[in-house]
């Protein structure tokens, strides 16, 4: 995690992601284990072409790992399905933009 800029939250790649042009970027906030990774995101990207929101495929994608996890352990830990975030398409505002 990076500087913190007042209404942006703090610097990070994600926010580098964005200001390059990228509409929506997905990021881990901690080190997650690779397999859930990997199922999450392969989750998250078939809901995506299927309906090209992000927002909702990524929620999707969260539930069915707490719902796997759950079914696996008995818990869905956040540990499991909250490491990664998304940012979705909104406007940067240009003072950050042109630094």
């Amino acid at each position: 995690v990076g500087n913190y800029e007042t209404g942006l939250g703090s610097a990070s790649m994600a926010l580098a992601f964005r200001l390059a042009g990228a509409d929506n970027v997905v990021s881990s906030l901690w080190e997650i284990p690779a397999k859930e990774t990997v199922a999450q995101i392969n989750t998250f990207l078939t809901n995506y072409f299927d309906s090209r929101n992000a927002t909702e495929a990524f929620s999707q994608s969260q539930r069915d790992l707490i719902e796997e996890r759950t079914a696996l352990t008995g818990s869905g830990h956040p540990f499991w399905w909250a490491g990664l975030q998304i940012y979705v398409s909104r406007k940067i505002p240009d003072s950050v933009s042109n630094q």
